[in-house]
C-alpha cells in the first residue's frame, strides 16, 4: 500500500511535469472549492518560484490538512484533466489495486465530486479501465448497451483552457459545415451500401478516402455502363425530426469525369504498426479520393430552410498553408456514418504526428463509416485533415488516425477553385 509520503512524491513529479502555472492554479481552485474550508490563495501560488516549488508548497498544504484521503482525491482530479497521460493511468491503477485505497477512491467519487467534475472523473476512470461500465451518449441520449469501460474515445467537455468561444461563429461553423458533409453510398441491385463520409471542397468536388471507393477506382468504373451500380453523395442527413429530406447527388457517369485524383492507403498492418520512420507511410500512400458530382451543389442555395433562405451552401476550403499541428490540440470531426450527421469533439484530441507528416493519431470518437470525415482545429475551425483509420483491436483500441490535409493539398490544389 502506498503511504502518504510515497503518494505525495508521485504526485509532485506528475503535477510538475504535466501542468503549466495557469492550469495548476485552476486545479488548485477546483480542489479547494470541493474541500472547504481549505484555501490556498493566489498569494501562495504567485511569485518567482518555479513550478516544482509551487507544486511542492501546495502538496505540503494538502498533506498537512488531512490524511491520505485528500491526496487520493487530488490524484483523481489531476488525472481527469490529463486523461491520456500514462503516468496518471499507472498511478490510478495502483490506487485501484489496493483494497484500502480503492475504497477511498470510490468514496471520493460518490461523496465529494459532482457535476462536470464528477462526469469527467468517471470518464477518465473508464479510459483507464478501472471503473464499471458507464453510460455513453449519442446526441444527448443515453446509450445503455453495457459496453465495457475500455477506451473508446470519450468526448471531453470544452474546458476553460480553450478560452471563450464566440457563440455566433460557433453556431455558424456547426451549421455551415454540417451542410457540406455527405455520406458516400454505392447503389447496386442489392440496394444502398454506405461506404464512408465525404465533404465538399469545391462547387462540385468531394474529398473522401480511397478505401471507401477502392473497388470502383481500381476497376475504373463507368457508371453509365455498370448496370445498376452508381455512386451518390447524400447530403443534409439531419434525422427524422428535420423538415428537410436528404439530397442524393450522383457522381459523373464516366470514370475520367468523376475520378479527379486519388492515392491508395498502405495495408492495415502497416497503418497500425506505429510511427517508426521505417514503417511510416510516404506521400504515395495518402488514402484519399477527389471525386466530381453531376451538380455544382456548392453554388446552390440551401433548400427548405426558411431561416437561411437563399444562403449558398459553399464548401470547406483547403488551406494553402500547412496548418499547425501539435499534440494536445482540440479537434472537431464532422462525420456521416449512419442515418444522421454526428459531431465528435475532444479538447485534447491530437496525440501524435508521423515522422513524414502523412498521418496523425487522435482520440476523437468516430463510428464505422466515418472514414473521409473532415477534422478541424477547434481554435480557429481550420481544416487539418481527414479521418482515415482506427485501431483494428476492437477490445482495447488505443487510437484513431487521420491524414494531414497539407499532404493531400499538395496533390489536389491544381483542381481546386
Amino acid at each position: 500500500m502506498l503511504n502518504k509520503h510515497q503518494l505525495k512524491i508521485k504526485l509532485r513529479k506528475l503535477l510538475s511535469a504535466t501542468f503549466v502555472r495557469l492550469e495548476f492554479e485552476d486545479l488548485v481552485v477546483d480542489f479547494c472549492a470541493a474541500h472547504p474550508p481549505m484555501h490556498f490563495g493566489n498569494q501562495q501560488i504567485a511569485g518567482n518560484d518555479s513550478q516544482e516549488e509551487t507544486v511542492d508548497r501546495f502538496l505540503g498544504y494538502v498533506h498537512n490538512h488531512g490524511d491520505l484521503t485528500l491526496l487520493v482525491r487530488l490524484a483523481v482530479l489531476a488525472a481527469s484533466l490529463r486523461p491520456h497521460h500514462t503516468g496518471y493511468k499507472h498511478l490510478i491503477q495502483e490506487l485501484r489495486g489496493d483494497p484500502t485505497l480503492s475504497i477511498i477512491l470510490n468514496t471520493s467519487i460518490k461523496d465529494v465530486w459532482e457535476g462536470d467534475a464528477k462526469n469527467r472523473i468517471l470518464e477518465t476512470l473508464a479510459i483507464f479501465s478501472v471503473a464499471p461500465a458507464v453510460d455513453f451518449q449519442n446526441s444527448g441520449i443515453s446509450d445503455r448497451q453495457g459496453r465495457t469501460s475500455t477506451f473508446e474515445g470519450f468526448q471531453n467537455r470544452i474546458g476553460d483552457r480553450l478560452g471563450a468561444l464566440n457563440a455566433s461563429d460557433f453556431y455558424r461553423q456547426f451549421y455551415m459545415n454540417s451542410r457540406r458533409i455527405c455520406q458516400i453510398i454505392v447503389t447496386t441491385g442489392n440496394g444502398d451500401e454506405p461506404r464512408g463520409t465525404g465533404f465538399l471542397v469545391g462547387p462540385d468536388l468531394v474529398l473522401t478516402c480511397f478505401h471507401c471507393l477502392r473497388k470502383e477506382i481500381l476497376s475504373r468504373t463507368d457508371f453509365a455502363n455498370a448496370g445498376m451500380t452508381e455512386v451518390k453523395c447524400r447530403f443534409d442527413m439531419f434525422g427524422r425530426s428535420s423538415v428537410q429530406l436528404p439530397q442524393d447527388i450522383r457522381l459523373m457517369e464516366n470514370f475520367v469525369d468523376w475520378h479527379i485524383d486519388s492515392s491508395p492507403p498502405v495495408d492495415s498492418d502497416s497503418e497500425a504498426a506505429g510511427f517508426q520512420e521505417a514503417r511510416s507511410p510516404n506521400k504515395s500512400y495518402l488514402d484519399f479520393a477527389l471525386i466530381r458530382l453531376k451538380e455544382r451543389l456548392g453554388e446552390q442555395p440551401i433548400l427548405a430552410d426558411e431561416m437561411n433562405a437563399g444562403l449558398r451552401r459553399g464548401w470547406i476550403p483547403i488551406p494553402r498553408a500547412a496548418p499547425i499541428l501539435h499534440p494536445g490540440m482540440a479537434i472537431v470531426i464532422f462525420q456521416n456514418p449512419e442515418q444522421v450527421i454526428q459531431i465528435g469533439i475532444d479538447t485534447s484530441g491530437l496525440e501524435s504526428i508521423s515522422p513524414l507528416r502523412t498521418r496523425f493519431r487522435h482520440f476523437v470518437t468516430t463510428a464505422p463509416g466515418s472514414s473521409g470525415a473532415p477534422c478541424f482545429a477547434l481554435s480557429d475551425w481550420s481544416l487539418i485533415g481527414l479521418h482515415q483509420f482506427s485501431d483494428p483491436n476492437p477490445q482495447s483500441p488505443r487510437f484513431n488516425q487521420g491524414i494531414p490535409i497539407e499532404a493531400v493539398a499538395s496533390k489536389i490544389e491544381r483542381f481546386l477553385p
